[in-house]
Protein backbone atom coordinates (compact mmCIF):
# COMPACT_ATOMS: atom_id res chain seq x y z
CA UNK A 1 0.00 0.00 0.00
CA UNK A 2 1.24 3.66 -1.10
CA UNK A 3 1.60 5.97 1.54
CA UNK A 4 1.06 10.11 0.89
CA UNK A 5 4.81 10.59 1.91
CA UNK A 6 5.79 7.68 -0.80
CA UNK A 7 4.08 9.73 -3.67
CA UNK A 8 4.26 13.31 -2.93
CA UNK A 9 8.22 13.11 -4.20
CA UNK A 10 7.32 12.02 -7.51
CA UNK A 11 3.89 14.65 -7.69
CA UNK A 12 6.77 17.23 -6.92
CA UNK A 13 8.40 16.48 -9.69
CA UNK A 14 6.13 15.92 -12.11
CA UNK A 15 4.84 19.64 -11.12
CA UNK A 16 8.11 21.44 -11.07
CA UNK A 17 8.70 19.42 -14.44
CA UNK A 18 5.36 21.10 -16.18
CA UNK A 19 6.44 24.21 -14.52
CA UNK A 20 9.30 24.45 -16.29
CA UNK A 21 8.39 23.89 -19.32
CA UNK A 22 5.90 26.55 -19.08
CA UNK A 23 8.74 29.07 -18.27
CA UNK A 24 10.22 27.81 -21.10
CA UNK A 25 6.95 29.01 -23.39
CA UNK A 26 6.74 32.17 -21.63
CA UNK A 27 3.74 33.87 -19.82
CA UNK A 28 0.67 32.85 -20.72
CA UNK A 29 -2.19 35.12 -22.02
CA UNK A 30 -5.57 36.28 -20.11
CA UNK A 31 -7.76 38.95 -21.36
CA UNK A 32 -9.71 41.74 -19.33
CA UNK A 33 -12.88 41.51 -19.63
CA UNK A 34 -14.24 44.92 -21.03
CA UNK A 35 -16.07 45.39 -18.05
CA UNK A 36 -13.73 45.39 -15.94
CA UNK A 37 -11.55 48.09 -18.61
CA UNK A 38 -14.26 50.28 -18.36
CA UNK A 39 -14.40 50.33 -14.55
CA UNK A 40 -10.83 50.81 -14.26
CA UNK A 41 -11.05 53.85 -16.45
CA UNK A 42 -13.70 55.11 -14.91
CA UNK A 43 -11.90 54.62 -11.18
CA UNK A 44 -8.41 56.10 -12.24
CA UNK A 45 -9.98 58.93 -13.48
CA UNK A 46 -8.20 59.61 -17.24
CA UNK A 47 -8.05 63.16 -18.13
CA UNK A 48 -6.02 64.30 -21.14
CA UNK A 49 -2.89 65.44 -20.56
CA UNK A 50 -2.62 61.89 -18.73
CA UNK A 51 0.46 59.46 -19.87
CA UNK A 52 -0.17 55.53 -19.20
CA UNK A 53 1.87 52.66 -20.29
CA UNK A 54 0.86 49.17 -20.00
CA UNK A 55 3.85 46.29 -20.03
CA UNK A 56 1.68 43.16 -21.22
CA UNK A 57 -0.69 44.85 -23.45
CA UNK A 58 -1.93 41.87 -24.92
CA UNK A 59 -4.44 42.23 -27.56
CA UNK A 60 -4.28 46.10 -26.50
CA UNK A 61 -8.10 46.64 -24.77
CA UNK A 62 -6.30 48.44 -22.02
CA UNK A 63 -4.63 50.82 -24.29
CA UNK A 64 -7.34 51.64 -26.47
CA UNK A 65 -9.64 52.65 -23.54
CA UNK A 66 -6.83 54.59 -22.24
CA UNK A 67 -6.30 56.41 -25.71
CA UNK A 68 -10.23 56.53 -25.48
CA UNK A 69 -10.71 58.14 -22.67
CA UNK A 70 -8.23 60.88 -23.51
CA UNK A 71 -4.60 59.45 -22.20
CA UNK A 72 -1.18 59.28 -24.32
CA UNK A 73 -1.44 55.83 -24.05
CA UNK A 74 1.64 53.18 -25.00
CA UNK A 75 1.34 49.85 -24.60
CA UNK A 76 4.57 47.02 -24.56
CA UNK A 77 3.90 43.02 -25.69
CA UNK A 78 6.92 40.69 -25.63
CA UNK A 79 6.40 37.78 -28.25
CA UNK A 80 8.65 35.00 -28.29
Amino acid sequence: MFTFNFILPFVAVIFAIIGLIHLKRGPFFVPMHRKGVSDMIKMLQVTSGDIAVDLGSGDGRVVIALAEAGAEAHGFEHNV
